[in-house]
């Protein structure tokens, strides 16, 4: 499928909303990185960061459904700008290993040198004395 305009009407969390397609709810999730779980130091501006980058519409380029049934997608700003690079560069996420692969190489790069920056600039989850990415929360929590 081919980018198409979508405009969020929910966000469930920092890499997570949705949109109306043709009257239907179209669930996304952001390809590429993790964003903080709820419950997490910086989750709630996660997904105020987010929601802050696509409100009013943002181009999703949907490859595939996750087994959630969510549509995953490469979403870029009405500018152009890879959302998911720009939720690394804030510190609000971490990048995804699982999916690292389907990324378009130049968006690859971009996302580790954005990831990079926010560490050594210590944004974000970044400037917590021990940050924990989302995969390793939820590892820890499920064990418990």
């Amino acid at each position: 499928m081919s980018a198409e305009l979508c405009k969020p009407v929910h966000y469930a969390d920092g890499d997570t909303f949705t949109f109306m397609r043709n009257g239907e709810k179209v669930r996304v999730r952001l390809a590429g990185y993790d964003a903080l779980e709820r419950g997490q130091p910086f989750s709630r501006r996660a997904t105020e960061h987010l929601r802050m980058l696509t409100e009013g519409g943002a181009q999703c380029d949907c490859y595939k459904q996750d087994k959630y049934g969510r549509s995953v997608c490469t979403v870029r700003t009405k500018a152009g700008v890879n959302v998911a690079t720009e939720m690394l560069k804030t510190g609000f996420a971490c990048i995804d290993p699982r999916f690292e692969s389907e990324a378009a190489p130049e968006d690859r790069t971009a996302a580790r040198a954005a990831l990079e920056d926010a560490q050594a600039q210590r944004r974000g989850m970044w400037s917590m004395p021990d940050p924990v990415c989302a995969a390793d929360y939820r590892r820890a929590k499920n064990a418990q």
